[in-house]
């Protein structure tokens, strides 16, 4: 059940990540079409752009780790 869980990690992290920008995305939208929010409008994109950037690294390194664990018990599995 692990393994299994393992092995689908990275899928499933690039999912969460496709799902978060989708989100932000459409949050995006919702500031662009409501005429109240039009005079920092400019400075909540940049705020946004912000976190989505920290956000996407944080995955990126998550799946970074999560593979050199899976090459590591590659190598030990091999050498047994």
């Amino acid at each position: 059940m692990i393994l299994l869980w393992f092995f689908e990690a990275p899928e499933i992290i690039e999912d969460k990540e496709v799902e978060i920008a989708i989100t932000l995305g459409i949050g995006l939208l919702i500031l662009v079409l409501d005429k109240r929010s039009g005079r920092s409008l400019h400075e909540k994109i940049h705020r946004q752009h912000d976190i989505i950037d920290k956000m996407n690294k944080m995955i990126h390194e998550q799946h970074e780790i999560i593979m050199d664990i899976s090459n590591k018990r590659n190598k030990v599995k091999k050498s047994n």
